[in-house]
Order: structure tokens, then sequence, then C-alpha cells
């Protein structure tokens, strides 16, 4: 008979993806963000050269961005190669990446930004629907006549309380 498999607990990455610390906008430590160094451009990229690429029929396109060369890693499936993809297209698909990627952490920090203008108490503007600006004009009038008529108001009080 085989033994049981043991149950192993989950193992958290860092600190800051479990909750018990500051989160940071994580930043990506490739250098080309055309294959995310993998020498494998990335699908969402090879659908602006190639629209109709399909992941699991068509050749693998390979980076052949200058300074990348994740691709020589996967020259002994060259069979499978889709070489077609020159320098300057990979190059441009690599700054099209890198602004998409500036874009959406300019995005993030901005909707933070928002978030926390909105959450601090100081800086927030209520705006007050038509009933609560009902509400308000009668307790200052409210006020305002106790404080113009201070007997009535204690006659009210007296008269309130031998009901």
């Amino acid at each position: 008979m085989i033994d049981p498999l043991p149950q192993l607990p989950p193992s958290r990455l860092s600190r800051a993806t479990n909750g018990d610390g500051d989160k940071e906008i994580w930043k990506p430590s490739w250098n080309c963000f055309c294959c995310q160094d993998t020498g494998r451009i990335q699908t969402n990229l090879i659908r602006l050269v190639i629209p109709k690429y399909d992941y699991n029929r068509d050749r693998i396109p390979v980076c052949q961005r200058l300074k990348c060369y994740e691709g020589s890693k996967l020259m002994h499936l060259k069979d499978n190669l889709d070489m077609r993809l020159t320098a300057a297209i990979c190059g441009e698909l690599d700054r099209i990446s890198r602004e998409d990627w500036n874009n959406t952490v300019s995005q993030k920090f901005f909707n933070i930004q928002e978030l926390a203008k909105k959450k601090s108490m100081p800086n927030q503007i209520y705006r007050r629907t038509e009933n609560d600006e009902r509400e308000v004009q009668l307790r200052k009038q409210q006020a305002q006549f106790e404080l113009d008529n201070p007997q009535a108001c204690r006659q009210e009080d007296i008269d309130l309380e031998d009901i």
C-alpha cells in the first residue's frame, strides 16, 4: 500500500503580498518588456503584428531585440520557432509594452491618490442632498428661534414635561 501524501501548509511569498506590511506597486525586474526575459514574445504583443496568432497552433515567436539574448536559449526548438520578427519590430513591441506598463502604474498611483483624498476627512468635500439641506435649514431656524426667544423655549420645555 502506498503512503498518503503529506499535507503541507501554504508558503507565502512576502510580507507585501500577504497583507502584513505596507504594499507597494510591483515593479518588474526583467530587462526586456517584449519577452519579459523568456525569449518568447508575449502573446498580447504578438497579436499586434500577427492578429490571428494562436498560441496553441502557431510557431513560437522569438524575441530578437537588441541587448536581449533570451531568444537564443530557445534555438534547440528551431523547427518550432518563428524568426520573422526583426530586431526593429521587437524594439517597437518593447517600447509599446514599457509605455503600457508606465500608463498602468500612473493610473494605479492616480487611483490610490483619489482613494486617499476620499478617505481623508479634512480634505473631504461633502455634498448635501436636498433632504440634508432642508434638515439643516430647519435646525438653523430652530436654533435661531431659541436664541431670540429664550423664555418661550423654557415655557415649552415645562409644558412638555407636564404632559
